[in-house]
């Protein structure tokens, strides 16, 4: 049987924001290899431009809707921190979400959440 993953990139600007485009690119690093460690899971990927209502959820990751996050801190509580690229964008200063003490997560923390969901799923 097949596992298969389904990602969810939520994001609010993928052009100017340098988090979003930080975290997207370390999202498509650690997924190529993934892919080349697990040949044999299936991994879809949907992008999802937020509003600017939903501006502090950008950027996230969800693994079949469960925050890349949860993987990696036990003691998980979404954060966020001034946007400058956003704020810029929007004309008023705006607060994204960040990653503990860092605005992004690492290519390493990608692919370590990966790996944690993908032994969650063969439970």
């Amino acid at each position: 049987m097949t596992k298969k993953i389904n990602i969810e990139f939520l994001f609010f600007d993928d052009k100017v924001c340098g988090r979003c485009k930080t975290t997207e690119d370390f999202l498509n690093e650690a997924l190529e290899e993934f892919k080349q460690l697990h040949t044999g899971v299936e991994v879809m990927i949907k992008r999802q431009k937020l509003s600017k209502e939903d501006i502090k959820k950008s950027p996230t990751i969800l693994l079949d809707n469960v925050d890349v996050e949860l993987y990696l801190s036990p003691n998980f509580a979404q954060k966020s921190d001034n946007c400058p690229d956003c704020s810029c964008l929007i004309g008023q200063s705006v607060f994204c979400r960040t990653y503990g003490n860092n605005e992004n997560l690492s290519k390493e923390q990608i692919l370590e959440a990966l790996e944690k969901h993908l032994k969650k799923l063969s439970y």
